[in-house]
């Protein structure tokens, strides 16, 4: 084994619950037969070199040494689950490691710095980084009993720059606490040379003694957070220059920096972090970097080197060619060249920076940048006389209106990580360049991930070559090396790469792109969400202080979820989680409790509140569903709007006026922040007035159900009826039957009778103790419902179905007119434009009394209107879309709305691909079936609703998006399908929609085999075809189909389906 290879590598020493854990299993003496090897593993990566002895006590052999290593590792590595108390999160850990399988949504973070786990097999990696900091802290005074000084100071300068990916303080792992004691030698590690450390470790020479006489005595400083004080370890690069490398270093992990004058009595400390986030931007000029160190060091902008000065004249001198290109002047070249004074600053050559700045080449093409508008882009720097340098503190750039383009890239991202890796891990522990790019393939594969997507290593892991590394893997059959690869891979990907991208982005999904990640600079999200955390706090939540509040004197615990923000378009949206609460408890104090606020909490998860809900909301849905009065005209469901949409065209008035060919009048319009400005005391004045006069209690029932054509996973689900209806559980199972198939229920407990005093009390209390916890503290709702609940939307239907039969009651004809409500979005439709005007012009209003307003900018008419000297949005055609349909103004028919899929930029933006657990071929079948089903409902495909053009034209529609996903399913799914297989999933698909056609939507009649069978095929073929290379088969066998007589016959008399107009939108989703 080389020893220059492991000498101070980072994996082996700091993951010690990541990549050690797997090394451990790895080298176990029945897999290996020698334990000796792996003692010397760690002899060589530790230590760096032959054993070192301590200062007082005589050398020790290598085996005891490694000896020692090993019995400490593993003591602690056998403790660290039983310490934590992780569980089933460290077991479900420890099962996804053995797998080698890394979910994308590991690395998704909320607001306040915590995991957000999506996907079945994901990651936490908070006990990891948990496991590590507390080894450092309680155990370091053993490690330091039983490998000496030497070995102690190379283990401490592999865990401080593991420790520093996390952005944690250096001195928290340097102080005093955790290497030396007041009883015994006290030690203080002097770094010389910074470069040796990061690519090859400490050497056993001793260090030069010219330079530790020429270092100043060491100080002790005071830590902040411990209050102790600090033995402090200085970086001191070298006088002659700074390599680029080290420099590379620096920026990126935020590594402390202590430049030194020639005297050695001043020692300025530079916040490389704020230098690292000018390399970040795209738009740093050599300028932008020279204020900012000037910032740092005032003292010497006051009186700055001549070294220094001619550095900045050579810099600030330079300019931009038509072409892209740098030039200097001759002034400053020679200015810049002829200083050879040694004043001990900070010297950088700068040409160095510019090539680590990327500004000899094109901005669009910078490694590290960001999408700011142009018009938002500094200025260049003119060419001026070097002056006296201007000192102006760092502002972050100005926020965009739209939060999504200042995203970066997953190019960009991608080239970030790979410009780490290159610099810091070694290429030999890698392999050759085959190996690099299967490297940085998977790096690129995690970066555009999903989130839900998940990467399954074990089909990435044989196109490996094991053989390139076979020097360091040991004299071992090939699977087993495969194994140990696979390790290292896993560690590269997860505790390197991911650690990377939680220390300088924040990554989170948009409100309109559920399934795909958005990197934000930590710097541009902070900036960003600033105005956003203002605005919440001054207009719905108030900042509270648990030790003050009546929470902690009335309660024994305290309930409360987490709330992060999440982009959109022109603003943010603050999301609660409510399927998990947390509850601080005041009895007592454990090694997991949380500090906050002064007080000491036990921290600990429970049922989210929607479980907890559950009963409450089964008995509100029986209570409206007795009265349906009091919701107004709300509609909760596709079945809702049918219904209602039926109902208005048998009317005797409307079926003339559409007999005629008359256009119908349409408005849509919704309130501006609808859960965010109800008003918490109208709210419940209103239920009481609507519950507790109603004279009815309810007999709660608890069952389960669960589906046999997937995996089983019981559901539970509450039904309510009145005391005067009370059925047994085979009445109510027959009611449920009727409606579904293949599906098992049970019975989970015997039925018990809720009241509507106990149901009030419930609610009033989720609404009056409303607590989240958010980056900038605890806080409590004082205005609104939360947003995420599912008693919140029926709350929201009961207050604005009292707005309606306050305001809308006396303005609406329901003869001739029909007012639909989805929550918040209203829709109108009249006969008569008067009826249509004048409902928009009393919304448009206001309700001061309700504490809501209409959103004016959203307001949308299908004829021209204007209202208090405002003219309303209009629309040209027959569809009005509203809510995701499209609703004909002639004949009432409804058509799906593919508007928003259009305008991604992606397809897959929006598709939830997981790629575990199933083989290829029915991983496909089985993705492009779940997507089938949700549009195969009777509001598109019943021709007893809609008009049989309309039906063929939804089918076809919807054929063409499956067709469309398919090739996405096809591309990202790691194992290729043959074409036998895509084939089949062609035919499942068709075959499935036929039957759903005739069951469920009720068109069986009107549509045969063969009409649905040529409007698949002819979909899937026109959506592959230009995806020729790939499906060469598959078009073949398609065409011979469809050039079948009997499918001529039918594509002569369907044709006019496929060259409507109405399919452009669908055309033009990319894909």
């Amino acid at each position: 084994m080389s020893a220059s290879l492991f000498s101070g590598c980072y994996p082996v020493v700091s993951s010690l619950r990541g990549y050690m854990e797997i090394v451990l299993e790895d080298f176990q003496p029945s897999t290996i037969g020698d334990k000796g090897k792996f003692r010397r593993f760690l002899d060589t990566t530790i230590v760096g070199h032959s054993p070192v002895s301590r200062s007082h006590a005589r050398a020790e052999p290598s085996d005891t040494l490694s000896s020692n290593v090993v019995n400490i590792i593993s003591k602690l590595l056998g403790e660290a689950p039983n310490r934590l108390d992780v569980g089933t999160k460290y077991k479900q850990r420890k099962r996804a490691a053995e797998k080698n399988v890394l979910t994308a949504g590991y690395m998704t973070r909320t607001e306040n710095h915590e995991n957000t786990v999506r996907g079945s097999n994901c990651l936490t990696n908070k006990h990891v980084n948990s496991a590590v900091l507390e080894f450092d802290k309680t155990h370091w005074r053993m490690l330091y009993d039983h490998i000496g000084d030497r070995a102690l100071e190379a283990l401490l300068a592999n865990t401080s720059v593991f420790i520093l990916l996390r952005n944690q303080s250096y001195q928290q792992i340097c102080g005093p606490p955790f290497i030396h004691s007041n009883k015994k030698r006290k030690l203080a590690i002097e770094v010389k040379h910074i470069d040796k450390i990061l690519t090859r470790g400490l050497t056993s020479d001793a260090p030069d003694q010219r330079d530790s006489a020429q270092q100043p005595p060491l100080k002790r400083s005071c830590n902040k957070r411990t209050g102790q004080s600090v033995a402090p370890t200085y970086f001191t690069l070298p006088e002659d220059g700074c390599n680029l490398d080290i420099l590379r270093r620096k920026m990126l992990y935020n590594m402390p920096t202590t430049t030194k004058c020639s005297d050695g009595k001043r020692k300025k400390k530079l916040d490389w972090k704020l230098v690292s986030t000018f390399a970040l931007n795209r738009h740093v000029t050599a300028k932008d970097l020279l204020e900012d160190i000037f910032s740092q060091t005032p003292q010497f902008a006051a009186n700055p080197s001549p070294r220094l000065t001619a550095l900045a004249a050579r810099m600030l001198k330079l300019h931009r060619k038509p072409n892209g290109q740098h030039t200097e002047d001759n002034s400053s070249r020679s200015t810049g060249s002829g200083s050879s004074q040694t004043d001990g600053l900070l010297t950088i050559q700068s040409k160095d920076i510019l090539e680590y700045l990327n500004l000899n080449s094109d901005p669009e093409s910078s490694l590290f940048s960001m999408s700011i508008p142009t018009e938002l882009s500094p200025p260049t720097p003119e060419k001026t006389p070097l002056q006296s340098p201007v000192l102006a503190p760092f502002r972050p750039p100005e926020v965009p209106l739209n939060p999504l383009e200042m995203t970066s890239s997953h190019k960009q991202v991608y080239m970030f990580l790979q410009h780490c890796i290159q610099g810091i891990i070694p290429r030999d522990l890698i392999g050759g360049k085959k190996n690099h790019r299967e490297l940085y393939k998977l790096v690129r594969l995690l970066v555009s991930a999903g989130c839900y997507d998940t990467l399954p290593l074990h089909d990435y892991i044989p196109r490996f070559v094991v053989d390139e590394v076979g020097f360091w893997l040991g004299d071992q059959d090939q699977e087993q090396q495969f194994g140990i690869y696979a390790g290292v891979i896993y560690w590269v990907l997860t505790e390197f790469a991911i650690q990377l991208i939680r220390s300088f982005f924040y990554v989170t999904e948009a409100s309109t792109k559920e399934s795909t990640l958005h990197y934000y600079r930590s710097d541009v999200w902070a900036s960003a969400t600033k105005d956003a955390w203002h605005v919440l706090v001054n207009d719905m939540y108030s900042k509270k202080k648990l030790g003050r509040s009546r929470y902690s004197s009335s309660r024994e615990t305290i309930q409360y979820h987490r709330m992060r923000l999440v982009p959109k378009e022109t603003s943010f949206r603050a999301i609660v989680n409510m399927k998990r609460t947390y509850v601080l408890c005041q009895k007592g104090f454990t090694p997991g409790a949380m500090r906050m606020d002064g007080g000491k909490y036990d921290q600990r998860s429970w049922f989210g509140s929607n479980y907890r809900h559950s009963e409450v909301l089964a008995a509100m849905r029986a209570l409206c569903a007795a009265h349906p009065k009091i919701t107004g005209s709300s509609v909760t469901c596709t079945s809702d709007i049918r219904t209602r949409l039926q109902t208005y065209k048998n009317c005797e008035q409307i079926k003339h006026a559409l007999s005629n060919g008359s256009m119908l009048y349409m408005a849509k319009c919704d309130i501006r922040r609808a859960f965010d400005t109800i008003s918490q005391d109208k709210l419940l004045e209103l239920l009481r007035e609507r519950i507790l006069d109603k004279d009815a209690n309810y007999a709660l029932h608890k069952f389960w159900y669960a589906s046999l054509g997937s995996d089983i996973d019981r559901k539970c689900v509450f039904r309510a009826t009145p005391l005067s209806d009370v059925s047994s559980f085979e009445a109510v199972l027959q009611s449920m039957s009727k409606r579904s198939k293949q599906i098992v229920y049970g019975d989970w407990s015997e039925g018990r009778f809720v009241y509507m005093e106990d149901i009030y009390q419930t609610i009033e209390k989720s609404v009056r103790e409303n607590l989240v916890l958010s980056s900038i503290g605890m806080l409590e709702q004082r205005t609104g419902i939360p947003q995420g609940s599912t008693l919140s939307t029926m709350l929201c239907n009961l207050f604005y179905g009292q707005l309606e039969h306050d305001y809308l009651a006396s303005i609406v004809d329901p003869t001739c007119t029909l007012v639909m409500r989805l929550v918040d979005d209203f829709l109108i439709v009249s006969t008569s434009r008067d009826q249509v005007a004048a409902s928009l012009k009393r919304l448009m209003e206001g309700f001061p009394e309700y504490g809501c307003q209409l959103n004016v900018d959203k307001t949308l008419a299908n004829f021209d209107v204007d209202i208090g000297g405002r003219q309303v949005s209009r629309t040209f055609g027959d569809l009005f879309p509203w809510c995701g349909k499209l609703i004909s103004s002639k004949t009432l028919d409804v058509m799906i709305d593919f508007g928003n899929m259009a305008q991604l930029r992606r397809m897959e933006n929006n598709m939830r691909i997981n790629t575990q657990g199933l083989n290829q071929r029915g991983l496909l079948r089985h993705r492009m079936l779940t997507n089938v089903r949700p549009r195969m409902i009777p509001l598109f495909m019943d021709v007893s609703f809609n008009s049989i053009d309309t039906v063929r034209l939804n089918l076809y529609q919807h054929f063409v998006v499956c067709a469309k996903k398919l090739h996405v399913f096809h591309r990202l799914i790691p194992a290729r399908s043959s074409q036998e297989q895509l084939f089949g999933v062609v035919g499942d698909v068709i075959k499935t929609v036929y039957v759903m056609m005739r069951s469920a939507c009720g068109s069986g009649g009107s549509f045969s085999a063969v009409d649905v069978a040529w409007l698949g095929l002819h979909a899937f073929y026109v959506v592959l075809l230009p995806k020729h290379a790939r499906y060469v088969q598959l078009l073949k066998c398609i065409k011979g189909i469809l050039d079948r007589p009997k499918f001529v016959r039918v594509g002569a008399r369907l044709d006019s389906v496929v060259a409507s107009p109405l399919n452009r939108t669908v055309h033009a989703i990319r894909y």
